[in-house]
């Protein structure tokens, strides 16, 4: 997988699902969630995009104590990989999750 920096915080496996919208202003698709971390998500897709491409991502939760400001982030696509049935990339949020945020979105995302 080309990946553009190496990782800052570890990720642990999260399966959950996600809307991702390339920005500026494109449509959003649906993504499955592999892993979480501080600093960023893996995810599963149909759709492609490419490394350094800008993006918002939105978690699906189902709790109520998580805030649209957690479950939003900003980001960049740091690696990508095509497989025969979708797509693996590897996000970085713009700015990291903190460690109360990173244990909210563990527990109620869907």
């Amino acid at each position: 997988m080309k990946q553009l920096t190496p990782r800052k915080f570890e990720r642990r496996r999260c399966l959950g699902h996600a809307s991702v919208r390339p920005v500026p202003g494109e449509t959003s698709f649906r993504a499955e969630v592999l892993n979480l971390g501080q600093g960023g998500l893996g995810l599963f897709s149909s759709r492609f995009l490419e490394v350094g491409r800008q993006i918002e991502v939105t978690l699906q939760v189902g709790g109520k104590t998580v805030t649209a400001d957690v479950a939003t982030r900003d980001g960049r696509i740091a690696a990508a990989k095509v497989l025969p049935d979708g797509n693996i990339m590897g996000i970085a949020f713009a700015r990291p999750l903190t460690v109360a945020e990173l244990k909210m979105l563990e527990e109620n995302i869907s």
